[in-house]
């Protein structure tokens, strides 16, 4: 998965999309588009870990959202 950036406030977006899903749902984007969104975020996020802090806590926070979706 390739990274890509919001056009909007310049955060990652996943790929195939131009906004970050925050700026997807203040724009008034459909739910199941942003919650999509979301979750191919977080996937890239953790298929994109580095040996960075900041991508280490990015996949880990990611995983924790997967978790929390899929305890509903």
């Amino acid at each position: 998965m390739n990274l890509t950036y919001c056009e909007k406030c310049g955060a990652l977006a996943p790929e195939g999309f131009n906004l970050c899903p925050p700026c997807m749902r203040d724009g008034g984007a459909d739910e199941n588009e942003v919650q999509t969104a979301a979750e191919l975020l977080d996937i890239s996020n953790i298929v994109n870990m580095g040996d960075t802090e900041t991508s280490q806590r990015a996949a880990i926070e990611s995983i924790l959202n997967i978790k929390s979706r899929l305890e509903g």
